[in-house]
């Protein structure tokens, strides 16, 4: 892996940490500089990223999923330095920018999976329910956050299935193994991240929630120096 791109990648993790200390400390001004600067970095590494990537129209579309994970950073953090009332639209636009990230994962994909694309679904439909089945008896979350909920963690599990699926049948694609270990931690992130916000909280959730997301986004704009 170059020197550069890991370099931007500890960069980026400090900027992260700095950002995690701030908010506990309520300064949401400053820690939304941070989170916007952090989240400026994994773009950029993936920008970096796609100079050695051979396919680059799965490379711009990976880029464009990171694009609107850092779009989804920004309104979610800006939601608590702004007037109440507009708290909850921001929550809401930045939940779907970070849907629609996933999305563009997902047809920065599909030319390499749809022939496992209907195993691949099934056996997220499957994961999903149990997954979130399990989280739903510890939470209290109203039914349109369920339904929602849903979609959103099945998108991403719908991600780490597809690529893992590839590596599986075809152990030379190493980037659909990089991408995969992305999901996961994205999928574990948010689970984490549904438990802090509508379950009992522990002071380890949101340090383990943003560390995990940071990593994941880190990991799949790296996995574009490996698709050839």
């Amino acid at each position: 892996m170059s020197g550069l791109f890991l370099l931007l990648g500890v960069v980026g993790m400090a900027i992260q940490g700095a950002f995690i200390l701030v908010e506990r400390k309520e300064n949401f001004k400053l820690a939304l500089v941070l989170k916007t600067t952090a989240s400026i970095i994994f773009i950029l590494a993936g920008l970096y990223a796609m100079q050695s990537c051979g396919d680059k129209t799965h490379g711009w579309f990976v880029v464009a999923g990171l694009i609107m994970g850092g779009v989804g950073d920004f309104l979610l953090n800006l939601q608590f330095v702004v007037k109440k009332e507009m708290a909850q639209v921001l929550f809401i636009a930045g939940a779907l920018a970070f849907l629609a990230g996933h999305a563009l994962y997902m047809i920065s994909l599909w030319p390499y999976v749809e022939n496992i694309a209907l195993i691949s679904f099934v056996i997220t439909v499957a994961v999903t329910v149990a997954l979130m089945t399990w989280v739903y008896r510890y939470t209290e979350i109203v039914l349109g956050l369920k339904i929602f909920g849903l979609v959103y963690i099945g998108a991403v599990v719908f991600i780490t299935t597809l690529t893992l699926g590839r590596y599986i049948l075809q152990p030379v694609s190493f980037a659909s193994l990089v991408f995969a270990v992305g999901g996961a931690l994205f999928t574990a992130s948010d689970v984490i991240l549904i438990f802090n916000m509508f379950g009992k909280k522990q002071p380890w959730m949101r340090t383990a929630n943003l560390s995990l997301y940071y990593a994941a986004q880190l990991i799949i704009a790296s996995s574009l120096m490996f698709v050839m």
